[in-house]
């Protein structure tokens, strides 16, 4: 639509924002976070992090539920304060569902058995014997050679 007087030319451009989906469809995510997270709140530990409920599955209507429920989305970064664009461990599933509560009002959100804390790299290199028994590659699925031969 364009409204024109002597001079002046208006133009009204709809930049509405919206899910568009059918009626009764709600989207389900799955997300990967650290373990026993603090909630967005602020205190207490965020109950969808915890190792009881890993796998269970939760209807958010809220971005303010989301991050009580499962906390803030952490994105990691350079010792400089550069974001470490692409990172393994960022949080990328729990954003994509705070960024789709801006427009919607519910999504399913189930957290992945895997504790994103356990994979935090570290500067400083291991020291001291490995524990006894314990077997980093498993030797069952891959038997020895097979990476060598590429059978």
């Amino acid at each position: 639509m364009a409204l024109v007087s002597p001079g002046v030319e208006v133009t009204v451009i709809d930049e509405s924002n919206y899910v568009a989906n059918a009626a009764g469809t709600v989207a389900s995510i799955i997300v990967a976070t650290a373990q026993d997270k603090t909630s967005g709140t602020g205190t207490g530990t965020a109950s969808g992090t915890t190792a009881a409920n890993a796998g269970s599955t939760f209807l958010i209507g809220s971005q303010r539920e989301l991050v009580s429920t499962f906390g803030n989305p952490n994105f990691y970064q350079t010792a400089s304060g550069s974001a470490i664009n692409g990172h393994e461990i960022n949080e990328f599933g729990l954003m994509a569902a705070y960024s789709l509560l801006g427009s919607s009002n519910r999504v399913y959100v189930t957290r992945a058995d895997v504790d994103l804390a356990e994979l935090v790299s570290s500067t400083s290199r291991p020291l001291g014997n490995p524990t006894d028994g314990v077997i980093w590659l498993d030797t069952v699925l891959i038997p020895a050679g097979e990476y060598l031969s590429g059978a």
